[in-house]
């Protein structure tokens, strides 16, 4: 009976001993707490449809995008925006009503996933009233998904990073951020502006346009040519090379990632006084047009600062600042305006030519050209009998004299320079213009050193560009040369 007793007494302490332990861990005591354990998740978050979405606030460091849904369920900017990606907004809310759901957390530490504060935060309106509000944030720490929650709900849920990507560069992402494009032909104006230096204004020479839809009187490069209006006043511009090195890569520039939705401190970013400052005028052919004037459009890109790999960007027409890479704006930074315009001699055809003097190195050379018509197997052709001196040479010898000079080139540009001593060289060309009047334009060349000439206009007072000497002593050789084999 005694040892009975005692059985029972220490069932009874045991069980008293076990009570405490469970006693202690459930006050406290210094153990860790259970990690949050993960449950099955729930479908939706939200039992709503995308099309009970009135507006969207969407809010991080960055600043806030408002977004409201139409009548007709097109997405609009109810600020700043003009140009939305509808099917980017569309997939918004799509998401946020019926995200993918990887896992739900319970009895979680807000601040510990970045929920308090939340990294964004997203605002739904109903059309019932309602109103959900999502905070999103760490992605979790395989890179897959991230942790977001409802705002007076207890779970944490996993959402895929696709559908968190969404939230996180919505501003990015919805922002329609094309260009528009704009047929080369159809300029009007075109100017290039890059900080410190002189801007670069190009404008068409007036003609009667051909291009269909064009009235006549307007001015565009098809037709018309271009003419230097600065730095180098009055100088034709070659319209395909202009076409080649300053359109098409301006035309070819991408915006990438958005800096900022505002562009209330332009300073910021470089962009109150830009690095380069691009600016088209076009006859926008699409209009309708008015009294049978066509209007035009304004194509305006800003450059500013360097960061990183890109530069801030700023198109007249999107209210925003973006990003574009470096390789995309180089060429324009490194411009050599000598590589679209005019050469030291306009390009004319040798049929509008009646006579060419060069002087220099002590020596007077007169090429004549006594332009008549021969008949080849009953077509007619141009037959130019050239001289030297009173001296015929041969046709061929002379077209390649010819394309020597008009292949002279302006390869430096200098500060403007009053000449102060007499030139070297010159060379006159003698041309026939449509009425069939004479004109002679002359160009001085100039010592300046021992690898090149400055040269002038005899329009011009002062000297602003250098060509190579190599080339024009290599002219004289072969004039030389013509003289001694006939």
């Amino acid at each position: 009976m005694k040892k009975k007793k005692f059985t029972v007494l220490g069932l009874f302490v045991l069980l008293a001993g076990l009570a405490a332990v469970y006693l202690f861990i459930q006050i406290g005591g210094d153990t860790e707490p259970l990690p949050p354990q993960p449950q099955a998740p729930s479908h939706q978050m939200t039992m709503r449809s995308p099309s009970e979405i009135t507006y969207f606030y969407i809010t991080n460091a960055h600043g806030m995008i408002s977004l409201a849904q139409n009548e007709n369920g097109a997405w609009i900017g109810t600020a700043q925006f003009i140009h939305l990606d509808q099917s980017m907004i569309r997939a918004l809310a799509a998401d946020f009503v019926n995200p993918h759901i990887e896992m739900r957390l319970d009895n979680v530490q807000l601040a510990e996933y970045g929920l308090e504060p939340p990294l964004r935060t997203v605002e739904v309106y109903y059309a019932d009233g309602g109103i959900d509000i999502l905070h999103i944030g760490h992605m979790t720490p395989d890179g897959q998904f991230y942790y977001v929650r409802l705002e007076g709900n207890d779970h944490v849920y996993l959402i895929s990073r696709t559908t968190g990507n969404r939230y996180l560069w919505a501003y990015e992402n919805i922002v329609v951020r094309d260009m528009p494009f704009f047929d080369p032909d159809l300029l009007i104006n075109a100017a290039l502006a890059e900080r410190g230096k002189e801007p670069i204004l190009i404008t068409p020479n007036f003609a009667v346009g051909i291009v269909e839809g064009i009235p006549p009187g307007m001015a565009f490069v098809g037709n018309a040519g271009l003419t230097m209006v600065s730095p180098l006043n009055g100088r034709r511009v070659w319209a395909s090379n202009f076409i080649e090195f300053v359109v098409v890569p301006a035309s070819n520039i991408r915006l990438s990632g958005l800096a900022s939705l505002s562009v209330d401190h332009l300073y910021l970013y470089g962009l109150d006084e830009p690095l380069l400052d691009i600016f088209f005028e076009y006859v926008d052919i699409r209009a309708q047009a008015e009294d049978s004037v066509l209007p035009s459009r304004v194509w305006r890109l800003r450059i500013g600062n360097l960061t990183g790999d890109y530069f801030y960007a700023l198109y007249d027409g999107i209210p925003h600042v973006f990003k574009a890479h470096r390789d995309m704006i180089a060429p324009l930074l490194e411009l050599d305006i000598l590589r679209f315009t005019d050469r030291l001699v306009h390009l004319t055809n040798i049929g509008s030519v009646h006579s060419i003097r060069i002087a220099g190195h002590d020596r007077v050379y007169d090429i004549q050209l006594n332009h008549g018509q021969i008949d080849l197997d009953g077509t007619a052709a141009l037959d130019i009998n050239p001289t030297i001196n009173g001296i015929s040479i041969q046709e061929r010898s002379f077209i390649d004299l010819y394309q020597m000079l008009i292949g002279i080139t302006y390869e430096h540009m200098i500060e403007l320079t009053i000449p102060q001593e007499a030139p070297e060289l010159s060379i006159t060309f003698n041309t026939f213009d449509a009425d069939n009047n004479l004109h002679a334009t002359t160009s001085y060349f100039y010592r300046f050193d021992n690898s090149f000439y400055a040269v002038r206009s005899e329009t011009e007072e002062a000297v602003r560009f250098l060509t190579s000497r190599q080339a024009l002593n290599h002219m004289f050789r072969y004039v030389y040369t013509i003289l001694a084999n006939e």
